[in-house]
């Protein structure tokens, strides 16, 4: 019985080693099929910029443009018709007030409020729909193209990284970059107008806001390069993180 037993061990031990095998060299082919995912560097290329606006369809973005200038624009008119109110002599008569010369310029200070109200909630509107319009463009190119591609480009992909792209991605096409851009737009315009109202009436003014320009150019270009690098960064990183979550 005993050299029966032991014999039935050994074999049954010898078949065990005789079945294992080393997966290290085939986790190291699959490892080197998969591509490293990789980043941009430097400034976003101007093709970028002209993809997204495409998507978002030209006409709505000039008329997102059209309106905010125009709601600034009466801005700054009222601002100057508020002045002009204010040092017209011909509003009172020995101190008493001229009820037509007041309705006057009170009915066009309050259409031209009015009219920054109507231009803002248009340019609010065409951004929505601009938004909507290219995240919807953009969503189904991209997802078209993964549908289409073959099986070697899912062998050497990730699928994290497709994870990655219609997820966060795709939330930051939604609703960061289009609010972004918006708040960007608002405040170069915003500037303008005040520094165009400040220096109508204080000239003097442009020699004080030509060295501030200057320096604030160098400081933002600085920060600018290091948060989009970061952001960059960020967006890479976070791909082998949904391949393990997958997993």
């Amino acid at each position: 019985r005993m050299s029966i037993t032991g014999s039935i061990r050994s074999t049954s031990s010898s078949h065990r080693n005789s079945v294992s095998f080393d997966t290290q060299p085939i986790t190291n082919q699959i490892d080197k099929l998969i591509q490293e995912e990789s980043s941009e560097t430097g400034g976003v290329k101007l093709a970028v910029y002209i993809h997204f606006i495409k998507s978002a369809g030209i006409p709505m973005v000039l008329s997102v443009l059209l309106f905010q200038l125009l709601s600034q624009g009466l801005t700054v008119v009222s601002s100057f018709w508020l002045t002009d109110w204010t040092s017209d002599p011909s509003t009172s008569v020995d101190g008493v007030q001229v009820v037509e010369r007041r309705n006057y310029y009170l009915e066009i200070y309050a259409l031209l409020g009015v009219g920054q109200v109507v231009g803002a909630v248009l340019s609010s509107f065409s951004l929505t729909f601009s938004s909507v319009m290219a995240c919807r463009r953009l969503h189904l190119s991209m997802l078209t193209r993964v549908i289409r591609a073959p099986m070697s480009f899912f062998d050497t992909t990730p699928t994290g990284r497709l994870v990655n792209r219609f997820s966060k991605d795709m939330d930051v096409i939604d609703n960061i970059l289009p609010m972004t851009a918006y708040n960007a737009m608002i405040g170069f315009i915003t500037v303008l107008g005040t520094l165009l109202v400040i220096t109508k009436s204080t000239p003097i003014f442009l020699a004080v806001i030509v060295p501030i320009a200057l320096i604030y150019y160098f400081v933002q270009k600085i920060y600018v390069t290091t948060s989009r690098q970061l952001r960059r960064i960020e967006a890479v990183s976070r791909s082998p993180i949904y391949s393990h979550f997958s997993e």
